[in-house]
């Protein structure tokens, strides 16, 4: 249903549109229950990507999300 939703909203409104963040959140969330994280890192990668187009790098979320991923490299 999440991956439903998703593939409205691209033909709708376009695959870099910020409200396809949501769902690509939610569908991450569902995934990561599932356990199944090479497609979670997939999903909010891509709607990081958005974020950055679309908020633009000064955004306080894609900032934190950036600082976030960085830790995580030098881990």
């Amino acid at each position: 249903m999440l991956e439903e939703c998703l593939l409205i909203a691209k033909k709708r409104k376009g695959k870099e549109h910020p409200n396809s963040v949501t769902h690509l959140l939610n569908l991450a969330a569902s995934y990561s229950h599932l356990k199944n994280f090479v497609e979670v890192e997939c999903l909010l990668r891509t709607s990081l990507e958005i974020m950055r187009k679309t908020a633009g790098l000064d955004d306080q979320r894609v900032r934190e999300s950036d600082e976030w991923q960085a830790e995580r490299v030098s881990l």
